[in-house]
């Protein structure tokens, strides 16, 4: 994966996707979005979360849009309505994917002559920040992280004990319905997450030298405070890795997850809006050297 061939780049048409996707969501696929600002500020690759439609990463997407930049929103395999496809997940085929779609974004970066940028959630953080070990370098000028899910509470540690049950088998989803791509997720997905979170923890800190902003929630089910902070120490990130704390007051009834930080919905508007005025600041910020 350390080149970007040309039989790489993912082409994005309506007739190639419906021919490799005749039973799928064809609006889920992956697919770019464009600016109507001129002169373009870069190319941002955009991955959704965990068995979460990816079409509910559009809020943010038209937010980079209207701040001048063309988004190529990725999707991972078992994502695009096929509960079959995400049964047999692999991580293999999450980084496959993913490479594909970053080859394409890097070079329609490079045609343009401006920087290539990386915004994901969840899942979409953990293979980003996994695929970062088949590149010799880091090619992001900035990268922007919402609950990165290669750091996570010891409770998601236990599907690692369930390797006696058919990686088939489906674990009944907690997230709202209006989100999730299935009602379940497959022990195959969360094994996959687990190899990955090795794989980034093994990172050099040279591969991880972009200005990054990441958001948390404190209260966040999955993903662990500690375990980040204690990362960026090791890694001597400091300089150049921020964590910007996104903290609900619980009255609103929109607040029922708090790893979901991807829209208004999610976030209740206060939050919403500060989320977005933090992006724009850290994309207008000077690169920290």
């Amino acid at each position: 994966m350390n080149g970007c061939d040309e039989n790489l780049g993912l082409k994005i048409n309506n007739q190639e996707i419906q021919k490799k996707t005749k039973d799928l969501n064809l609006t889920e696929a992956s697919q770019w979005f464009n600016s109507q600002k001129r002169p373009l500020k870069g190319v941002f690759v955009v991955v959704h979360g965990l068995n979460l439609k990816p079409s509910k990463m559009n809020p943010i997407v038209s937010l980079l849009n209207k701040e001048g930049f063309k988004v190529l929103r990725v999707t991972l395999d078992g994502h695009k309505g096929s509960l079959e496809e995400q049964r047999n997940i692999t991580l293999q085929a999450w980084l496959e994917t993913y490479h594909r779609n970053f080859c394409l974004a890097k070079k329609e970066a490079e045609l343009k002559g401006i920087p290539l940028y990386h915004l994901s959630f969840s899942l979409g953080a953990l293979i980003g920040l996994a695929h970062l070990n088949y590149l010799e370098e880091n090619y992001y000028q900035k990268m922007i992280l919402l609950a990165p899910a290669a750091w996570t509470k010891a409770k998601v540690v236990v599907f690692n004990y369930l390797k006696f049950l058919p990686g088939k088998v489906g674990i009944p989803s907690m997230a709202h319905e209006k989100y999730r791509s299935q009602d379940t997720t497959s022990l195959n997905a969360y094994w996959a997450m687990s190899v990955a979170r090795e794989i980034v923890s093994k990172l050099s800190p040279e591969k991880l030298n972009s200005n990054t902003l990441i958001f948390q929630d404190p209260k966040d089910e999955v993903i662990s405070l500690i375990k980040l902070k204690s990362f960026i120490t090791k890694k001597n990130l400091h300089k150049k890795w921020s964590i910007e704390l996104l903290e609900r007051n619980g009255e609103s009834e929109k607040d029922y997850h708090h790893h979901l930080i991807i829209d208004e919905s999610s976030l209740g508007t206060e939050l919403w809006v500060k989320m977005q005025n933090s992006i724009q600041e850290f994309l207008t910020a000077p690169i920290l050297r």
